[in-house]
């Protein structure tokens, strides 16, 4: 080998050796050298894309490992690397599309099959996912993490013999590995054990006595069977371990508002609030305990109906067009929908059909999706400056998630959030079901939450129009009112989901 090429082994070989230790920045300086000897070094950008990972830098990843397969197009590993790194940034679409050629040039690659199997359950696509994992196994029996994400499809699909299988043989290749001992417990409860799941959780707790997601769901789990103090001490404990993971204190808070102490979950809230980067939906919990105290006045201000609620009435279609047509298009669009699902599981849609995703659809939905766009982009423009945590938590990077319901008459939307993506919208292609003679029944309204979490009342209502769309922040609790006649109401919903932390819409597997 030239001496040339041996040292640019050995810069190589330290440079991957001090990603993978303590300290993976320190790796930094050693590829510089690398790089100033051999310029675009494929291998390098790996170690780099590596460092990067383990430094919580998940953007940069993206880039050194997108320049690894920009210099080596065909290796299924970097190529691997990439998908897993686009996942991570919550790019699904993009990683899969990576992964899937990942398995193309090397179908026996049990990490990219992995890799795939990955994204997929992160798209919701749990029954894709099991081929690919399935595979992944066959390859490498000894493979716990592709094990475990086996176990996790198996769950997805309702599949919980099968799951706690899997689960059982990732733990016995990795005794101690926690992601699947919660998964595992996870997958007992939904099978009807709680004490076994307890247990389950008890033992990775035991190997694990930082891993905070068991003591997330070790709080809900006591939660649910009634052992509220126990439950509240792993809430705490979770907070501690994790203090910055929002969830946390929203599930704490719920189950304080659950429990009639609305003082205790507005302590809760504010702490999240004083977290970095809080987003938005600790404040829909702050809302409800403020109401539940007596101050209004703070209540309001948080919401902010009056300066963040919008409401566009468009006199035409989409380039100018009639409007009545194009409403009429996006009825039967919706109504012909191969993905309309009957009160959907999770959901709250009763005596009604709500679709799947829509916003990558063509035709009058996709000018619909447009419409959201450009109406979004005009909300952030006109949003006045403030120390609003609403404002505050405006999204940089986002993209638009859109889906239709058909409610029959009688059918209502219930109250929910849409947290912890940013803004959310709804439009009415039509307004033949609702009679104003019945006011306010179909109506929009904004402030009435589940009545689990405490008393809570209607603060604003909108009637539905043809042609009109309303913007509201996505952490306002909202319903739609039942109503009564002979015809179906349609009605289009859609969300700013912000890059790295927002949830599309999504269906249950298995329920269209």
């Amino acid at each position: 080998m030239p001496a040339g090429q041996t040292e640019i082994s050995a810069l190589l070989a330290r440079a991957a050796e001090t990603a993978q230790g303590p300290t993976p920045g320190a790796a930094r300086t050693i590829l510089d050298a690398l790089f100033a000897k051999a310029p675009g070094h494929p291998d390098g950008f790996t170690v780099l894309g590596i460092v990067e990972q383990r430094c919580g830098h998940n953007e940069a990843a993206c880039d050194a490992f997108a320049r690894a397969v920009a210099a080596d197009p065909n290796a299924p590993a970097k190529l691997a690397n990439y998908g897993a790194a686009l996942k991570n940034t919550g790019r699904l679409d993009e990683a899969i599309t990576v992964l899937e050629r990942a398995v193309a040039i090397q179908p026996d690659a049990p990490g990219a099959r992995n890799n795939l199997g990955s994204a997929l359950l992160a798209a919701d696509r749990p029954d894709e996912a099991i081929p690919h994992l399935r595979h992944a196994v066959a390859i490498r029996t000894a493979y716990p993490e592709a094990w475990n994400n086996l176990g996790v499809a198996f769950s997805r699909m309702a599949r919980n013999d099968e799951a706690i299988r899997a689960y059982d043989i990732a733990l016995t290749h990795r005794p101690g590995y926690a992601e699947a001992g919660v998964s595992r417990a996870l997958a007992l409860e939904a099978a009807g054990d709680p004490a076994a799941a307890l247990n389950q959780l008890d033992q990775t707790l035991a190997s694990r006595p930082t891993h905070w997601p068991a003591f997330a769901n070790k709080a809900l789990l006591l939660e649910k069977l009634g052992r509220h103090d126990e439950a509240a001490a792993s809430h705490r404990q979770a907070i501690i371990l994790a203090p910055d993971q929002q969830m946390l204190y929203v599930n704490f808070a719920t189950m304080l508002l659950k429990a009639g102490d609305p003082q205790a979950a507005l302590t809760i809230c504010e702490d999240a609030g004083r977290r970095p980067n809080p987003g938005t939906s600790a404040l829909a919990l702050r809302t409800l305990a403020l109401g539940q105290l007596d101050r209004q006045a703070e209540r309001d201000h948080l919401l902010g109906i009056d300066r963040f609620v919008r409401i566009l009435d468009h006199e035409t279609a989409p380039g100018g067009g009639d409007l009545a047509p194009f409403g009429r298009a996006l009825c039967n669009a919706l109504r012909h929908h191969a993905s309309l699902t009957f009160e959907p599981e999770g959901l709250v849609t009763r005596a009604g059909h709500q679709s799947s995703e829509l916003a990558g659809e063509s035709g009058p939905l996709g000018q619909l999706a447009q419409m959201a766009r450009t109406a979004v982009i005009t909300y952030m423009a006109d949003l006045p400056a403030g120390d609003h945590p609403f404002i505050a938590a405006q999204p940089k990077e986002w993209t638009i998630t859109l889906w239709g319901t058909a409610l029959q008459p009688g059918g209502e939307v219930g109250p929910h959030i849409h947290a912890p993506n940013w803004l959310s919208g709804v439009y009415y292609p039509d307004e033949d079901a609702v009679n104003p003679a019945e006011a306010p029944a179909g109506w929009f309204e904004i402030g009435k939450a589940p009545d689990g979490l405490g008393p809570s009342e209607g603060l604003h209502r909108i009637a539905p129009a043809a042609g009109r769309m309303i913007l509201f922040p996505s952490y306002y609790y909202h319903r739609t009112l039942p109503f009564g006649g002979t015809r179906p109401r349609i009605s289009f919903a859609f969300d700013v989901v912000p890059a790295g932390h927002g949830r599309p819409h999504r269906l249950a597997v298995g329920k269209a």
